[in-house]
Order: structure tokens, then C-alpha cells, then sequence
């Protein structure tokens, strides 16, 4: 399967603005990413990736990649620069050492200063295709409708005959979404495009599928970006049931009727008083065949399949384990077990249930000498219905623990006018077995200029805590989790960070 309009295949980069996240909406799914261009051979060091270039590009400028080691809050470092901003290019970090991890941002540079910088992506080495965004918007963006986000929308699921896509879009700020197209004809991997778009305008779009009678049977999630936009990939989970197969009936050769012998002919005999039955003909056997039974066919399963995007080095008497529920349970249960714990690995689950709703989540796990396992890491959970193909599941094998989730949001509170400053409130989304969380507030994206440090969680519904911002300025939040509770900065045990979202008052 593919997708459209940030996860395939989690990792997996694939093409429109449409429709493609990798979350659970109400009726369905949908995840959106860039489509991988890269070799799947992954490298002996180092980490390979692409670069995922939206919106309006500064004339003469160029990018430069940077990298630290995760966790830490040394200033990032450049790996390579002078790389054309071409959506799809290539690059490479050689020197990364493997089984650590990193943090890789991407800046633009113009005239030798930094107008741009995307949010950072963590990776472990060694690693490949390891895709970073960059959305370059322009302030108040005006103009004719002359800029395209076009894409592809891959459908998990069954899809009924006479189903259609629409794909839904607006800007960012505003509250109505417009249909952009509608009534295209729905099938896995189906191009769509929005061609009325502004260059340098950030918008929101989702894809919608319905069936022949105008039902919903499928939402992406909303996916943000900058037109214009190209190479985008969305997915979209259907939740129809497809028919039930009657069993096959046996086909039976009827019999034919039994060949009657005729009426004879009866000759009287006086003298003797004796009826003497003469037969005019011998009736001729007849062979009938027996009922001929054609075999029911052996019903195909429908499955749900796909690869491992294994990077870093994996450990001894390690193994990937995948799991699944049934979207809304409780309990989790082995689906495939024993898969190699390398790049590339297929894997295939045949117990689904067409038509179902299912999360799944693969996690390195380590068997030790009292015969128990260990869990050493694990990939985003997807969201995938039956039947599916070309799912991929991404691990980094230096977390024991994947990024943090959980929306950050704000509200700026009082003004002082004589300082200039407001003291806003900011609260950062609960995560499962949390203990203690790091917080860090910079003015640059990944930055802890303003904000860096580590407290135990709360029983709140959100962690927060009151910050100081300067009227007007942009800053940058993001977050990491530990289940150890009392950690101090850079533990081993955090998480990464969170993606950066951009906080301001007003």
C-alpha cells in the first residue's frame, strides 16, 4: 500500500500534501511522508538520508546539515554544506560512530547567514533513508494561486467498488477546511494534487474516503506543510467490511431418469388357461453416474506485511517482536515473532481480520540467561487495516524509549509593560510510565537557551510549569521522558526529544 499528504511507512518516506500520518482518526487512519528514493543496503557506518524540501526557497542560498550526540546540549556541529535545496536530494554523515545516536538538523544559508532551521530528526547509527523536512513559509504570503502540493494516497483496508477520494485543505490560522478535489476514484497509491495553492503559504490538509453511497469509511489525519510541495505521501485506513464469500456449493451432475422397460404384450393360451408373458424387447442397462463435488477453494487470509527499518547495531540474543490489538482493546498480542533484527527484514502477519482496525508496534527485545526478555527498544505504533502491504516499522536501537508525543501548548497570561515580558504557562502532554521529564526552551530550533531542566512527573492531566517570554519573540519547546524516576539531565534512561513546536506570546 502507499499514502499521501509526516511516521509509511515511519519511517518510510513516500507522495501529495494529502494524506498520509500515521494516527488513527475516529473511522480510520492516515499517515503522510516523502517516498523513499535511496538504496536499501544499509551502510557499514554512518547514516544516509533525504531531504524533504517545501515552500519558497531564498534565491543563492544553499544547506548545511549539522549533528550532536542526543541528550546532550552541545551546540550542533556542521557535517556538510554547500548541498543544493533540491526536494529529494541525498546526504550522509560518514562519521557517525555506530550504535550511538544523534540529533541532524538541516539549515539554509543565505549570503552566509542562517534564515532557516528544520526541526532536528534522532537516529541511531548506523542508518539509512532518514528523512528531514524542511517547510520554508514566507511572512504574509500574497499572490495569485499559482503554487502545486501534489502527492499520492496509499489505502490500507478494503476498498468497496464505486469508492472516491476527496482531499481537504486550508491555511493555517483559519477554521474551515474546503474541498480541494473531490469524487477521484479510490485506489491504493492514487495521485492527487492541489493546484490552487499560495507559494510560501502554510496550510493543513487531510484526504477523506467514502463509499459509492456517500459514507465516510476513511479520515487521514491532518497533515502541515508549506506550498509549494511535491513527492508527498498519504495513507488512509478503511474501516469496510468487504463481502462475505458464500461457501461454495458442490457442483452435482443431476442423475438421469431410469430408462423404463415397455408395457409387453400378453399372448392368451385357452387350452392350458396359462398367461404367457412375452416380452417384445430386453430393456439395455444404463450406467449412471454418481454426483461429481467440485472442491470449495482454500480461502486466502488477508495479511498485513512489510520491512524492518533496523538502525544502529543490535545487541546479542536479540530478536524483533511484533504486536497488535484490535484498535480500541486493551491487551496487546504477539503477531510475528523471531524476525532478525536487521535492516530490511520482511515480515508478514496472516491472523487479520479484513476490514479491522489494528494498532501494531515492533520492539527489540533481549532474552537473558534466566530465560526472560528485556525490552531494548521499540519502533512508533502505526495504525493499519486489513489486509495491508509495505508497512514499516522503524527501530533505533540506542533508545530504550521512542519520542515523546504529546502536544505542547501555552497560554501567555499577564503582560508587563515596563519589562516587556509576559509569564505564560506551559503544558506538555502526559507520557505512559513517565517519571520524570526534561523540558528545554531555546530561541533556536533545538536550542535550550531560555529553559533546561529536569523535574518528576506530576499526577496532572499535562506537565507545566510558568516561563518568561520577551513580547514577540519566537522560541522553541521540546521534551524527553525517563520511567526513573529523580534522573538528572542527560541520563541515559531519557527518551529523545519531542519534535520543537514554536511558542510566542502574543
Amino acid at each position: 500500500m502507499g499514502g499521501l499528504f509526516q511516521s509509511k511507512k515511519a519511517a518510510i518516506i513516500g507522495g501529495i500534501v494529502l494524506i498520509v500520518l500515521i494516527v488513527a482518526f475516529g473511522v480510520g487512519g492516515l499517515y503522510f511522508a516523502k517516498k523513499d528514493q535511496q538504496s536499501s543496503v544499509p551502510p557499514a557506518k554512518g547514516i544516509t538520508g533525504v531531504l524533504n524540501v517545501n515552500g519558497v526557497i531564498p534565491q543563492g542560498s544553499t544547506i548545511t546539515l549539522l549533528q550532536r550526540e542526543t541528550q546532550g546540549t552541545a551546540p550542533f556541529v556542521p557535517f556538510e554544506q554547500n548541498i543544493t535545496p533540491t526536494d529529494l536530494n541525498t546526504w550522509q554523515f560518514i562519521n557517525g560512530k555506530p550504535g550511538k545516536s544523534y540529533e541532524i538538523q538541516a539549515s539554509i544559508v543565505q549570503n552566509g547567514k542562517v534564515v532557516y532551521l528544520s526541526d532536528p530528526i534522532f537516529v541511531t547509527a548506523p542508518a539509512i533513508n532518514q528523512p528531514i523536512a524542511l517547510d520554508v513559509s514566507v511572512p504574509n504570503p500574497t499572490g495569485p494561486a499559482n503554487a502545486t502540493i501534489s502527492g499520492s494516497v496509499g489505502i490500507d483496508g478494503y476498498i468497496p467498488p464505486g469508492a472516491t477520494l476527496t482531499l481537504q485543505g486550508r491555511k493555517v490560522g483559519t477554521q474551515k477546511f474546503t474541498d480541494v478535489t473531490k469524487g477521484i476514484a479510490a485506489k491504493d497509491e492514487q495521485f492527487l494534487s492541489y493546484t490552487t495553492a499560495i507559494a510560501g503559504q502554510e496550510y493543513e490538509v487531510k484526504a477523506l474516503l467514502f463509499d459509492a453511497s456517500g459514507n465516510l469509511i476513511g479520515e487521514s489525519a491532518m497533515l502541515t506543510l508549506v506550498a509549494p510541495a511535491a513527492n508527498e505521501e498519504l495513507n488512509v485506513n478503511s474501516v469496510a467490511q468487504p463481502p462475505v464469500t458464500p461457501t461454495a456449493i458442490p457442483t452435482i451432475t443431476p442423475t438421469p431418469s431410469p430408462t423404463l422397460t415397455p408395457t409387453p404384450t400378453f399372448i392368451v393360451t385357452q387350452v392350458t388357461s396359462i398367461l404367457t408373458a412375452t416380452p417384445t424387447s430386453t430393456p439395455t442397462p444404463t450406467n449412471t453416474p454418481g454426483p461429481t463435488n467440485t472442491p470449495a477453494p482454500t480461502p486466502v487470509p488477508p495479511s498485513i506485511s512489510g520491512t524492518i527499518q533496523f538502525n544502529g547495531q543490535a545487541p546479542s540474543n536479540t530478536r524483533i517482536v511484533i504486536f497488535q490489538r484490535v484498535s480500541g482493546s486493551q491487551n496487546y498480542q504477539v503477531a510475528v515473532d523471531n524476525i532478525t533484527p536487521q535492516n530490511g527484514t520482511n515480515w508478514q502477519w496472516t491472523g487479520a481480520q479484513a476490514g479491522q482496525l489494528y494498532q501494531m508496534v515492533a520492539i527489540l527485545k533481549q532474552r537473558q540467561s534466566n530465560g526472560t526478555d528485556i525490552d531494548m527498544a521499540d519502533s512508533p505504533t502505526l495504525s493499519i487495516a486489513a489486509p495491508a502491504a509495505n508497512e514499516v516499522f522503524t527501530i533505533n536501537s540506542g533508545y530504550s524509549l521512542s519520542a515523546p508525543t504529546g502536544a505542547i501548548s501555552w497560554s501567555c497570561g499577564n503582560y508587563n509593560s515596563s519589562s516587556q515580558t509576559w509569564t505564560p504557562i506551559l503544558a506538555f502532554g502526559n507520557m505512559q510510565n513517565a517519571q520524570t521529564y526534561w523540558f528545554q526552551i531555546g530561541i533556536t530550533n533545538g536550542g535550550a537557551e531560555l529553559t533546561n531542566l529536569a523535574q518528576n512527573a506530576t499526577q496532572n492531566p499535562t506537565q507545566s510549569f510558568t516561563q518568561q517570554f520577551q513580547n514577540g519573540v519566537t522560541y522553541y519547546a521540546r521534551y524527553a521522558y525517563s520511567t526513573v524516576s529523580n534522573v538528572t539531565l542527560n541520563d541515559p534512561s531519557f527518551s529523545p526529544f519531542s519534535a520543537t513546536t514554536q511558542v510566542h506570546c502574543p
